[in-house]
């Protein structure tokens, strides 16, 4: 057992067990020099695991206990998006993939990987990508509420050359009211050979649960610029929208 890792298990445990907790109560029990454990404390404090309140006492913050309560996927909201996300790839002999967000992360709920001899993998691909820079995370910050967006932005700034051309908070906002007029993201990255789309999974409120989309080659991009795929995609979501409704999930069971 690696020693360092069995402190901080202790330590974790006697704050969640005592909640507000003297730093000299914590020498006594676990019979750490104090300098060690300072040194442990402190790197959980810069970690947002624990935090420091009063004078030399401790207590876990809210961050770690949201960490300890992450709630899991609802099973069967998940068997509905695998499903639509598997007759779309098939449909279209293309890997789909439906995305959320979690903790101002996108993360992805589910994929379909259509076997070709040139594939995208759509988990690895997305996962590289930012709220900024994937259709995805556009087209879900675009359905959020303002001040949303705006919190978002304060707390997760984007990186040099994320906003795709705009400056600033301001011209991300003017970039985001296209998508949200035409309800769909498209991104062409002629660097890269592909094309992306994706379009909001709405629930019966019109709050955004989750992306639904796609990324391709160029190579095999059809004559049309993809309007079948963006045709596709649109009948395929609002199919979607319609079993989630009438199973009673809401925006709640997965943008988190």
């Amino acid at each position: 057992m690696i020693q360092v890792i069995e402190r901080v298990v202790k330590i974790i445990d006697e704050l969640a067990l005592d909640g507000e907790v003297p730093l000299e109560s914590m020498v006594r029990l676990h019979g750490l020099n104090k300098g060690t454990l300072c040194n442990i404390l402190r790197t959980l404090v810069d970690l947002k695991w624990v935090e420091k309140c009063g004078r030399g006492n401790y207590r876990l913050s809210d961050h770690f206990r949201e960490l300890c309560s992450a709630p899991e996927w609802d099973k069967r909201g998940v068997e509905i998006m695998e499903r639509a996300a598997s007759d779309l790839s098939c449909e279209l002999r293309e890997s789909t993939v439906i995305s959320t967000l979690r903790r101002r992360r996108l993360v992805v709920v589910t994929q379909a990987q259509y076997q070709r001899e040139l594939m995208i993998n759509q988990v690895i691909f997305y996962a590289k990508l930012s709220l900024y820079t994937s259709v995805s995370g556009r087209v879900i910050c675009a359905c959020l509420p303002p001040a949303e967006r705006k919190e978002i932005y304060k707390l997760c700034k984007p990186l040099d050359g994320e906003l795709n051309g705009a400056d600033d908070f301001e011209g991300y906002e003017a970039e985001l009211a296209k998508v949200r007029e035409a309800g769909i993201s498209i991104m062409t990255n002629h660097t890269l050979g592909i094309k992306s789309f994706a379009v909001p999974v709405l629930d019966p409120s019109s709050m955004v649960c989750a992306s639904f989309g796609l990324t391709m080659p160029l190579s095999r991009l059809p004559a049309d610029d993809g309007a079948g795929i963006v045709a596709a995609l649109r009948r395929a979501n609002h199919a979607l929208m319609r079993q989630l409704a009438a199973a009673g999930y809401s925006a709640g069971d997965f943008l988190r």
